[in-house]
């Protein structure tokens, strides 16, 4: 089992790896098998990768023929795709504005979204302009005890107890733990259309259940992210989209663009 704790406004990725923390060669790996399911029915057409990084899979997707351009709001991003893939076009400007001219665009987060909000906003934002992909998100939400988790999220002081329950109901807690960790365990999984008008996320806790986790079963673990208080996110309009902060200069960028 691992653990994360990390503050809402600078997460453990950007401490850990800056602009190279969605971009080990593991992570390459399950961005390309997800590219593969799509690649002959994007061949040919323009295609907009959000958000784009270094743009190793817009070569990627170059490579195998689709007309790929790399978007990305990050300066040091855009640095390091002329140095390491110097054909690939790359576009600086916040991602959440769509275009007319893009035939689809590549959500290229979606293998590691713990928590697909961003991921449905920028979905959102982009549906009636250009095709998603992927085509279908899929997620699940976990309730579940764990005599594993019980000792990191507790204190011997009430002050330090009271912490830890706002850490667990906050989302800023990020956990990879195996099935064999969790007791008492209820999953429910949800595939979201990300070409239709997407459903508001209302998950609550269940009783007799401390821990409720949003995220993906990867290489024989669950990757979750703690909400035991409940989540609740809509996507009916196109507010701004909060950019992810894999890299240290990104920022809250506001949408100008209205549906």
């Amino acid at each position: 089992m691992q653990l994360s704790v990390y503050s809402e406004k600078q997460t453990a990725m950007t401490v850990g790896y800056g602009p190279f923390s969605l971009s080990t060669r593991s992570a390459f790996q399950t961005q390309c098998r997800l590219l593969d399911q799509y690649i002959n029915e994007l061949v040919g057409k323009r295609v907009a990768m959000l958000p784009g990084g270094i743009g190793r899979l817009t070569n990627y997707a170059r490579e195998h023929g689709v007309d790929a351009t790399c978007i990305d709001a990050s300066e040091l991003c855009e640095g390091l795709c002329k140095l390491e893939y110097p054909s690939v076009p790359f576009l600086l400007e916040d991602m959440s504005v769509p275009r007319e001219s893009w035939d689809a665009c590549f959500l290229e987060d979606a293998p590691f979204a713990l928590n697909p909000e961003a991921l449905f906003k920028l979905a959102t934002n982009w549906q009636k302009h250009a095709t998603v992909y992927p085509l279908v998100y899929t997620y699940s939400v976990v309730y579940f005890n764990s005599s594993a988790l019980d000792d990191q999220f507790d204190a011997v002081e009430p002050t330090g107890a009271q912490y830890f329950k706002r850490i667990l109901h906050s989302g800023t807690s990020k956990v990879l733990i195996r099935p064999s960790e969790l007791e008492d365990c209820i999953i429910e999984t949800y595939e979201v259309d990300l070409n239709q008008p997407i459903k508001p996320m209302r998950h609550r806790p269940k009783a007799d259940y401390r821990y409720m986790g949003i995220g993906l079963f990867v290489d024989e673990m669950w990757k979750l992210k703690l909400w035991s208080g409940g989540f609740e996110c809509d996507f009916s309009s196109n507010e701004a989209y909060k950019l992810m902060r894999a890299v240290p200069e990104r920022i809250s960028l506001s949408s100008s663009f209205k549906s």
